[in-house]
């Protein structure tokens, strides 16, 4: 069932596997996101993970700070009792809309640096 919080990472979607050229198919194969997930994405279902939004992005091409705002919302609370930063933001006397804008972009930095922190590992690996 769809919410009003999942309807940006929809769309989102949907405008991008209408592109020409792409499909739910195409999006499944270049991300390794099961067909059945992406469907449910579409209907507006929640299920997203930071890492799904990261393989989103790449596989089409866009900047994950962009996938990482449009699923914003469907990514669910931030725990700011196990995070600190999540917590000053939270704790703010910020709008809601504000602080969701601010977590969406927190989120990408944490994503892109999980990608530089993968990259080094894989360089360590392959220089043993």
């Amino acid at each position: 069932m769809s919410d009003g919080h999942s309807t940006a990472w929809a769309v989102f979607l949907a405008d991008h596997v209408s592109r020409p050229g792409w499909s739910v198919a195409r999006l499944h194969r270049e991300s390794g996101v099961s067909k059945s997930t992406i469907f449910r994405w579409l209907k507006g279902e929640r299920g997203l993970t930071i890492h799904s939004v990261r393989r989103v992005a790449m596989a089409l091409d866009v900047d994950p700070a962009t996938a990482m705002l449009a699923a914003g919302s469907v990514l669910g609370p931030p725990s700011p009792d196990d995070d600190p930063e999540m917590r000053s933001i939270m704790e703010s006397k910020l709008p809601p809309a504000k602080k969701e804008a601010i977590i969406a972009i927190v989120r990408a930095r944490r994503a892109r640096d999980l990608d530089d922190t993968q990259a080094m590992i894989d360089l360590a690996a392959g220089e043993s």
